[in-house]
C-alpha cells in the first residue's frame, strides 16, 4: 500500500498522464492500493481543472490547493500528514518517471524501509548538470558517509518516520534532506537502477534559486547532523540486496 504525492506547478498538459500512469502501474502490480495526493503549488494555468476531473474520475485521487507557489518541500510537510498508507513516494507531475522505473518501485516498495533509485543515463542531463550532481553526491558521501548511488532520486519512504523528522527545505532539496536524515537514523535501504525520461532541455533544476537552496540545505544539514542534533543521527543504514 502506497501513498503518492504528485506536486504540480503549471502542469495542465502532463499531469493527467502522470496520474493515469500511476493508476495503470498500480493495477499491473496486482492492484496495489494507492493513495494519490496532488499538490497544486499555485498553478496559474488549467492545472486546477485537470485535478478536479481526475478527482471526479477516481476515488483514490485527492488534492491540496495552494493559492501561491510555496515549493515542493512546503507542500510535502502538509501532504505527509494526510497520507493513508505506511509507504510514501513523491512522483513529479511533469511525467518524468519512466513507466518501467515506476513498476520496479511499486513491485519492490516493501523490500526495505527505503527503496531508492538512481539513473543509468545521466548523460541526458548534459555535462554541466552531470558534473554538479557528481560533486554534490561526493560532498554528501564524504561529509555524512552515505554510500549510495544518488541522494536526490525518487525514494519510497516509511511514512511514519518522515512524520518524525523536522523538515525545513521548501523546494527540491526536500528529497536529499529526507533521504540523508532517514539513512542516518539507521533505516534499511536498497537501490534500483533506472533511466530518466526527460533530459536537460527545459529543466529548471539549474536556476539560481534552486542552487542557493542546495547550498543552504547542505549547510543546515551539516549543523543539525554534526552539531545540534547529532545524538539522533549517529546510526548506520543497512543495505538490503534485491
Amino acid at each position: 500500500m502506497l501513498s503518492i504525492m504528485v506536486p504540480a506547478l503549471n502542469e495542465e498538459k502532463k499531469l493527467r498522464q502522470t496520474v493515469l500512469d500511476i493508476l495503470s502501474a498500480a493495477k499491473e502490480c496486482g492492484d496495489l492500493p494507492v493513495d494519490i495526493i496532488i499538490y497544486n503549488d499555485g498553478s496559474a494555468d488549467g492545472t486546477a481543472d485537470v485535478i478536479a476531473r481526475l478527482e471526479s474520475e477516481s476515488p483514490v485521487v485527492r488534492s491540496v490547493q495552494s493559492p501561491q507557489n510555496m515549493g515542493v518541500g512546503a507542500g510535502l510537510r502538509k501532504v505527509i500528514h494526510m497520507a493513508k498508507y505506511g509507504r510514501f513516494l513523491l512522483i513529479a507531475g511533469d511525467n518524468d518517471m519512466p513507466r518501467r522505473l515506476m513498476l520496479d518501485l511499486f513491485r519492490n516498495c516493501d523490500k526495505a524501509e527505503m527503496v531508492m533509485t538512481y539513473f543509468l543515463n545521466r548523460e541526458n542531463r548534459g555535462l554541466f548538470r552531470t558534473v554538479l550532481s557528481t560533486i554534490f553526491g561526493l560532498i554528501y558521501v564524504t561529509t555524512f558517509q552515505i554510500y549510495v548511488q544518488y541522494i536526490s532520486g525518487p525514494v519510497v519512504y516509511p511514512t511514519a518516520k518522515i512524520r518524525e523528522l523536522k523538515l525545513k527545505s521548501r523546494r527540491f532539496s526536500i528529497a536529499p534532506e529526507m533521504t540523508t536524515k532517514l539513512l542516518l537514523r539507521g533505516c534499511s535501504y536498497c537501490e534500483i537502477a533506472g533511466y530518466m525520461q526527460t533530459g536537460a532541455a527545459g529543466s529548471t533544476a539549474l536556476s539560481l534559486r534552486n542552487l542557493m537552496e542546495v547550498m543552504t540545505t547542505y549547510l543546515r544539514l551539516f549543523v543539525e547532523i554534526k552539531i545540534t542534533d547529532r545524538r539522533f543521527y549517529g546510526f548506520k543504514p543497512t543495505r538490503v540486496q534485491l
